[in-house]
């Protein structure tokens, strides 16, 4: 099954002179349809970092996005999402914590079958009055209430 994508493909550079090939995470992830952070979600395996503020200045003199604007910018190595894009991306997506097998219900106990109460309707909230509030009669203190006309 081919990965459906959207626009253009993200664009890989070097942040250092003879370094690693990056990508930028929204631009990847706006390519591969996933929007919002769910790229990260749905490969939690890719590295990732972010982009220091003359990295930032850099890119932003060789002209490459209006993305490395944002307050935080995520590089990704440029290889790796060159195999996710391939359909290579087993290894960066997230492991099962769940087995292969569905879980054996035990047969051993049984629940007691509890008798069903109706619960009593409460519909305070559509009222158009809205209800009285209990008095806490557990107070310990009984202040004398101090009267308004009292303070001028």
């Amino acid at each position: 099954m081919a990965i459906r994508t959207y626009g253009d493909k993200p664009i890989s550079f070097q942040v250092e002179e003879n370094g690693e090939y990056y990508c930028i995470g929204s631009e990847v992830g706006n390519y591969l349809r996933l929007f919002r952070g769910s790229l990260y979600k749905k490969y939690p395996g890719m590295y990732r970092r972010s982009i220091t503020n003359d990295e930032r200045k850099k890119l932003v003199e060789l002209g490459l996005s209006q993305h490395v604007l944002a307050s935080s910018v995520s590089l990704l190595r440029a290889s790796e999402v060159e195999d996710v894009i391939d359909g290579n991306d087993e290894k960066y997506k997230a492991v099962s914590v769940h087995s292969s097998e569905p879980p054996i219900p035990r047969e051993g106990k049984s629940k007691k079958s509890m008798p069903w109460v109706p619960s009593l309707p409460n519909s305070s909230h559509l009222d158009a009055v809205p209800q009285a509030t209990p008095i806490n009669r557990n107070r310990v203190n009984n202040k004398e209430s101090s009267n308004i006309s009292t303070l001028f």
